[in-house]
């Protein structure tokens, strides 16, 4: 069980925004901000926007839903008003293709899984063994891929390196 501080939030966590076309497409809306941030930060704070202003939540539920699933039944001109706040810092009309956009935007948590975000915990290795052996000494065992598994939505992930 997850503990929650007072507001809501699980302490640690950082959800952001998978940077993708769609966030692309988003943070060019306003150049200045786009040319002079990075977008890493722009995710992150973009997301935490809208988990301040009560439109989702900070949970591991989230991870890997868009914003529309996120959202759920909030109203369009809320998510709009505070995307158009965002980026400009000001409620004002949006390009449609920037709020479609980000309504197909990504939601991650702050772990290493690519698919979600989500904590990857170590499930095996992949290796073979070297033939150096002899009648006294067994054969050396040589690790190729770790094996993780994510712990929100079961992706398995196999890297060279260990995690």
């Amino acid at each position: 069980m997850l503990t929650k501080t007072p507001t809501g939030r699980i302490p640690g966590t950082v959800m952001r925004f998978k940077i993708d076309s769609n966030f692309m497409r988003v943070v060019r809306a306003n150049p200045a901000m786009y040319e002079t941030r990075p977008v890493s930060e722009l995710a992150a704070e973009l997301c935490q926007t809208f988990i301040d202003s009560g439109m989702f939540e900070d949970t591991p539920d989230n991870y890997g839903a868009t914003v529309i699933q996120a959202t759920g039944d909030k109203l369009v001109s809320d998510v709009c008003a505070g995307l158009s706040t965002f980026l400009f810092g000001e409620c004002r009309a949006i390009h449609c293709d920037v709020f479609d956009a980000f309504t197909r935007l990504v939601i991650l948590g702050d772990g290493d899984c690519p698919e979600c975000g989500g904590e990857l915990k170590f499930v095996e290795t992949e290796g073979h063994e070297l033939n150096d052996g002899d009648y006294y000494t067994p054969n050396s065992y040589v690790v190729d891929k770790y094996v993780y598994q994510c712990r929100e939505c079961g992706a398995t992930i196999k890297t060279e390196k260990e995690l």
